[in-house]
């Protein structure tokens, strides 16, 4: 019960502006987090670490999503880890 909430969620501040897309992905963080939901994590750190990027934060969208890639074990090669690991590498040549 409830065990996509928080993708739902992610996907409905991807349909926001900024600064409330921003409190909406940190709520559903939270919500993937309790649940112990790490793909559901990555998915929604990707997501904030995009819009830091964006906003001109590299540093914060590294320090968001960097975290979530390190717990993974397996899976390595998905499409949801190539993309978090693309876009830390891409914040981090910014930030140069």
């Amino acid at each position: 019960d409830g065990w996509c909430e928080p993708e739902i969620m992610r996907a409905a501040a991807l349909t926001m502006k900024p600064k409330p897309a921003l409190a909406a992905l940190e709520k559903a963080m939270t919500r993937a987090a309790e649940g112990q939901a790490l793909g559901w994590q990555l998915r929604i750190a990707t997501s904030l670490a995009e819009l830091y990027a964006a906003g001109g934060k590299p540093e914060r969208a590294r320090a968001v999503l960097e975290p979530v890639l390190g717990q993974f074990q397996e899976g390595l090669q998905t499409r949801d880890t190539r993309k978090g690991r693309t876009i830390v590498k891409r914040v981090a040549a910014g930030a140069e």
